[in-house]
């Protein structure tokens, strides 16, 4: 396990860098000008002079990989450089912002695990019936209804016309009600079928049938073997929701006014400020790979012969 486990670390902090190195190349070759973008963000006249200027002292004259390698060395002290607007720390600013943004993916996610299991478990059981009719109807509805225009209705119903919730902000767990329904409709229409589907897998397999024979309560066949057995691709399943959630958020975050990373990330995309978009690209995909290491390390534990075949194939 140990052996699978450092081999996915590696692998994570590859993808890292080559992802931070690919990013830094695009900004640089890219249409925009860093230079002239720094120039138009601190609302200074774009000449000659200050154009020459800026880029020697933002080090633009220098080779490509020159560059790379001293943001390289500053990153991995954490200092991701200052902003062209704000003209603080980047990665003070995204840390002050991302708090927000994690709290309403986690929030949701949570809210995901809920739901789904248990509802995705009961249409299993019920196959057939009015509950698992009711599932399959939302399944298809919910992969059918854009974010963005549920949000809208949302917002519409509950905040204009009954005021019973906030319409902006963060102001207390209430108004976090509307963001997360929202968010996970659509990965909670998913998983809910996931769920009934490896469920029902399982439950036709004939070592239950013989568990069944030998006097095994349901109970303690369904929660004992056939649920970690169909816990598999879900566990797979939460781990790609838990990135669509973190990135749906930035979303939702602009469409009910939440101070986190989606409103300051638009800022800077507007005004190219590519300290922070850098900054913000590591960030998130640090946090994806994580996410995915510990999504893999919990399948290697729940499958053990995923360790075994690898031990197999270096043998």
């Amino acid at each position: 396990m140990l052996h699978y486990i450092l081999k996915r670390i590696c692998y994570a902090v590859l993808a890292v860098f080559i992802l931070s190195f690919a990013v830094f190349v695009i900004l640089r070759i890219g249409p925009v000008d860093p230079a002239r973008a720094y120039l138009a963000s601190s609302r200074i006249p774009i000449t000659a002079e200050a154009l020459a200027a800026t880029t020697v002292e933002l080090g633009l004259n220098r080779p490509i990989l020159v560059q790379y390698g001293e943001w390289l060395n500053n990153a991995l002290h954490l200092d991701f450089g200052t902003s062209y607007i704000t003209k603080r720390n980047v990665f003070a600013d995204l840390c002050y912002y991302f708090p927000t943004s994690l709290k309403l993916a986690l929030s949701s996610m949570l809210f995901l695990i809920a739901v789904s299991l248990p509802l995705g478990i009961l249409a299993a059981r019920r196959k057939g019936g009015f509950l698992d009719k009711c599932v399959q109807f939302y399944s298809f509805l919910g992969v059918s209804v854009p974010n963005f225009w549920l949000g809208f209705m949302l917002l519409y119903v509950f905040s204009l016309k009954l005021k019973w919730i906030p319409t902006f902000g963060s102001e207390g767990a209430v108004s976090y009600i509307l963001p997360v329904l929202t968010l996970s409709f659509m990965s909670l229409a998913i998983n809910t079928r996931l769920t009934r589907t490896a469920f029902l897998e399982y439950m036709q397999q004939r070592s239950l049938q013989y568990l069944t024979v030998l006097g095994i309560s349901k109970t303690k066949i369904y929660g004992k073997y056939t649920l970690k057995n169909a816990m598999l691709p879900i566990v797979t399943s939460f781990g790609m929701h838990f990135g669509e959630l973190l990135g749906g958020a930035f979303v939702v975050e602009v469409l009910f006014a939440f101070p986190g990373v989606g409103r300051f990330m638009v800022s800077a995309l507007y005004s190219h400020d590519f300290p922070v978009l850098q900054c913000f690209m590591v960030m998130i995909t640090v946090i994806f790979l994580t996410v995915n290491l510990a999504t893999d390390i919990l399948y290697a534990y729940l499958n053990p012969k995923i360790v075994y075949e690898e031990k197999e194939d270096h043998a």
